[in-house]
């Protein structure tokens, strides 16, 4: 399946998502070998062939922004307590950014918990981090999306 640029957020899947961590994030490998978006695929590997807590994907910034033709490299490392939390992500690529601390994390009401759903892919969360970097909030101000 492909998505073209246009789209904000891929469409929901149809089958239910596993519940469990190792089961989910089994489900999200497999659907990420396949599934393409924004252009690129996200590509994405583990720090070593057994860990899944810990992912490493890249993805291209979104066209119209500063980060169009940037690689976003971006750490992902799912809690034990994951997918009823979200993943903690770390952008590896430095960006300047509101919504991104001086350790690369990723702040927005979707990754700190508040709109959190246990729904979301993998493939939205990074589609996610590639829309909150598409907005700026005015120095000095805290913002989240």
């Amino acid at each position: 399946m492909s998505y073209s640029p246009g789209f904000e957020t891929p469409p929901a899947m149809s089958s239910p998502r596993p519940s469990t961590r190792a089961e989910r994030l089994e489900f999200e490998r497999q659907r990420m070998a396949v599934e393409v978006f924004g252009g690129p695929t996200a590509s994405t590997s583990y720090r070593d062939g057994l860990d899944m807590t810990n992912w490493f994907c890249q993805v291209w910034g979104l066209p119209g922004t500063e980060y169009e033709h940037i690689v976003l490299n971006i750490k992902m490392y799912f809690p034990d307590s994951y997918p009823y939390v979200p993943p903690i992500c770390q952008l590896l690529t430095p960006v300047p950014h509101n919504h991104v601390d001086s350790k690369g994390r990723v702040w927005s009401r979707v990754l700190t918990g508040a709109n959190w759903s246990i729904d979301m892919s993998v493939m939205e969360i990074l589609q996610h981090i590639r829309l909150v970097l598409r907005h700026e909030c005015p120095r000095h101000t805290p913002c989240f999306l």
